[in-house]
């Protein structure tokens, strides 16, 4: 499972607003959870998150499940 650019790009956009966010998991279905490093849940302000980069990279990923961690981008 590759971390691609467009996964990396909306863990750090996610982060602006919610810096403790340091993963991303996507179910079999491609949807998607992020979370923090003892994946508690999240309640995004969807007026701050840009879903489009979110969309962007769950459109990148070519397998799921999967999930990557903000630390492990390289």
């Amino acid at each position: 499972m590759k971390f691609t650019k467009e996964v990396y790009e909306a863990l750090v956009h996610v982060r602006q607003f919610y810096p403790e966010i340091i993963q991303v998991v996507y179910n079999s279905n491609g949807l998607w959870n992020y979370a923090t490093e003892f994946f508690d849940k999240q309640i995004f302000d969807m007026q701050k998150i840009n879903i489009e980069i979110l969309e962007n990279a769950q459109r990148s990923v070519t397998q799921f499940p999967a999930v990557f961690d903000f630390w492990q981008y390289k």
